[in-house]
């Protein structure tokens, strides 16, 4: 057991090493070295592509399949500098005393909490002016609940921010030093930490990890579509906030029909959900509103993914519509427009502010027969886990990953819009709220910088394309001249209507390389069209959104690196 576990971590971190070299930045650098050795000719240009190739599979090889001759080389401590070290603790941190600045006491800095003129703040040793950050800021307003005093307990919640560019950031309205006689000691960064309960033993370690607290992580493109349901210990984690932990006798939900007294709410155990409705299953993807958004554009922001932030699972639970039929709904009511939404309630909460995660679902996606809307107490056969969800979740098929709010314990059928902060302000920046994804597709084979040796002739392509709203794939194209000429490629699609396609299609190509490239740099690109003829658009269209960190579905470019077919030598 300790030997697969062993195995299990040595993949992970090679998975993490891997997408860690061939991203960004670092992607190019290894092009324009091979455009470089182009100026060695014969056996030379053979065996140092012969090298590269061999080094690049070897990695690879090592990826998918482990080496157990390697785990001896694996220890505890590198196990934990690659898991945790995410992300790095700055070289340089802000707050620090400046002796040329003056010192404020603590109730002159408390003097000062009104945000549209003059709004002070304290971390660490510094006292700084963020009147205009709160402003300018997504997530500013939460500061205001910091008013005249320290932000370093929101920086213990939201370690996001513990990285260089923030630190240098927040210096920009330093204005001065906290008295002496105020500084409080430092605390241990581990102490009374919200995520101390987070379920980190049963998180895989081939998962790539892109943020620790709140954890998020997707799984390596080479795995992903190994499999039609993707399992469980693969499925992209996108957590907004400490996991809640309440016992499985404990938890209940709640529905309600706002502002009427003459239906009461109705509560249920999960225990009672199981006797008192009927079990339904339903095979659903989701698909994180942040996926594809590092692709676009290298950012900051918690939540966004390179490409793998999609899962295909099957959920079982208990339709939404047969709990609103049991609070009262009638279909007079869902036939004349009243009621317009559902928001939900979940039990892991802000520990700043006390406030429980919320979102919000057109009531139409959760009344239609078609709708398929579950209360999910089950992920591919088995009771949900904690970072999914345990132990109820909204499953809303073809809607963002967003809207499937996890840790469920209420829905509250409404005339009017949601008003939980983290349903009016995930788009700020934005405005607009993602609802149904829009079609979208991703080559997972071949990975960015594969060498391509062209006596091949032919290159395997494949990925998953997915469209929300229930709309089908009708097409995949496939491109290596950046979309003059389409190869149609083959379909594995979803056994549901075409309107009702709630899953993921993976397709296949099979592409004749070009004959008078000259080697380096080869770009494949994919498009996919939907069955209402909705397509992807050639490059990004809402910059707004890719700002906010949200909804690439520009076509999808992956580079490989071709090596020109051997020219036989000619008689003299």
């Amino acid at each position: 057991m300790n030997a697969m576990k062993s195995l299990y971590v040595l993949r992970s971190h090679i998975n993490i090493v891997y997408m860690a070299t061939m991203q960004s930045q670092q992607r190019r650098n290894l092009f324009n070295e091979h455009r470089n050795d182009k100026s060695h000719k014969g056996n030379n240009r053979s065996s140092s592509s012969s090298s590269a190739s061999s080094s690049m599979n070897i990695l690879f090889g090592l990826s998918l399949l482990g080496a157990g001759a390697a785990i001896a080389t694996s220890s505890s401590s590198s196990s934990k500098a690659l898991m945790e070290g995410l992300p790095e603790s700055p070289s340089w941190r802000a707050g620090q005393r400046k002796d040329e600045l003056r010192d404020y006491r603590l109730d002159e800095v408390a003097q000062h909490t009104d945000p549209t003129s003059s709004f002070w703040v304290i971390y660490r040793e510094g006292v700084y002016d963020v009147t205009q950050f709160i402003e300018d800021h997504p997530g500013g307003e939460k500061l205001l609940l910091a008013a005249g005093s320290r932000i370093d307990p929101f920086w213990g919640f939201y370690i996001n921010h513990n990285a260089q560019h923030v630190h240098e950031r927040l210096e920009g309205y330093r204005i001065g030093n906290l008295h002496p006689d105020d500084v409080a000691p430092e605390s241990d960064a581990d102490e009374n930490d919200p995520y101390a309960n987070d379920p980190r033993s049963e998180r895989s370690p081939m998962l790539l990890v892109r943020s620790e607290k709140p954890f998020c992580a997707e799984p390596p493109e080479q795995l992903l579509l190994e499999n039609w349901l993707l399992p469980t210990e693969l499925h992209y984690i996108r957590n907004h906030l400490p996991v809640p932990d309440v016992a499985y006798e404990d938890w209940t939900l709640t529905i309600e029909i706002e502002g009427d007294d003459t239906r009461p709410p109705l509560t249920f155990t999960i225990d009672e959900l199981k006797e008192n409705f009927d079990r339904v299953e339903i095979e659903s993807t989701l698909m994180c509103i942040g996926n594809r958004v590092q692709a676009a554009k290298e950012t900051k922001h918690v939540g966004t993914f390179y490409g793998t932030a999609i899962g295909n699972s099957r959920w079982a639970g208990v339709r939404v519509r047969d709990l609103l039929r049991a609070v009262g709904v009638s279909e007079e009511e869902a036939d004349n427009g009243h009621f317009r939404f559902v928001h939900t309630e979940a039990y892991d909460k802000d520990p700043i502010s006390d406030e429980c995660y919320g979102g919000c679902v057109p009531f139409e996606k959760c009344w239609s027969s078609v709708g398929d809307a579950l209360v999910a107490y089950e992920m591919n056969g088995a009771p949900m886990p904690r970072d999914h969800g345990a132990h109820l979740r909204l499953i809303a098929p073809g809607y963002a990953g967003v809207r499937n709010t996890k840790w469920l314990k209420k829905l509250v059928v409404s005339p009017n819009d949601g008003t939980s902060t983290w349903y009016t302000s995930d788009m700020k920046g934005a405005k607009q709220r993602i609802m149904e994804w829009t079609v979208n597709s991703y080559i997972t084979e071949p990975l960015p910088g594969r060498v391509v040796i062209a006596d091949e002739e032919c290159i395997d392509v494949s990925g998953y394309a997915y469209a929300g709203g229930g709309r089908g794939i009708a097409r995949v194209d496939v491109s290596v001249d950046n979309g003059k000429t389409w190869i149609r490629a083959q379909l594995k699609r979803p056994d549901q209507p075409l309107y009702r396609t709630w899953s993921w299609t993976h397709w296949t190509a099979e592409i004749e390389l070009p004959e008078q490239h000259p080697g380096g740099e080869l770009q494949i690109c994919v498009r996919a069209i939907d069955v209402s003829f909705n397509t992807q658009p050639s490059e990004v269209i809402d910059e707004a959104l890719i700002e906010f960190g949200a909804v690439n579905n520009a076509w999808h470019h992956v580079p490989v690196v071709l090596e020109p077919r051997e020219l036989e030598e000619s008689e003299d």
